[in-house]
């Protein structure tokens, strides 16, 4: 089993591209990487609700290591406390997926997060997405 070194963790790479938020893992995670992500996902996330855009994001797992304890646990605070209209994951790892699916079930979260098996059907779920009351 690959444990993780604090001093070698991983990135979260955060941007905005076509109306959609994307965030790629790469690398091991730990709290203070989601952290990181979140508090730039947050800038993003305020300049579409102030221009009445859907909050979607995109995350690409296909590079993500290992994860702590700690950074599961800082995600599963951010799916319960942060606002999004939808997320979509792929690149997800079997044993990932598991944990995922787990976080999802006790967030509440299971309609607006799900994760895909390739890219192109996780855009395409989001691009779905029609804000309510709007006419």
């Amino acid at each position: 089993m690959m444990t993780a070194d604090p001093a070698s963790s991983g990135t979260v790479r955060v941007s905005l591209e076509n109306g959609l938020i994307r965030h790629r893992y790469v690398g091991d995670q730990t709290a203070e990487t989601v952290q990181t992500s979140t508090a730039e996902t947050e800038q993003i996330v305020a300049e579409l609700q102030a221009k009445h855009e859907p909050v979607l994001i995109m995350s690409d797992f296909s590079q993500i290591g290992g994860q702590t304890q700690a950074a599961r646990n800082e995600m599963k605070h951010t799916l319960s406390t942060r606002y999004f209209d939808r997320i979509a994951a792929f690149g997800v790892a079997p044993s990932l997926r598991v944990v995922g699916q787990l976080m999802l079930n006790i967030t509440g979260k299971t309609n607006q997060v799900r994760i895909f098996e390739t890219e192109a059907e996780a855009e395409a779920w989001l691009r779905e997405f029609a804000p309510p009351n709007q006419e």
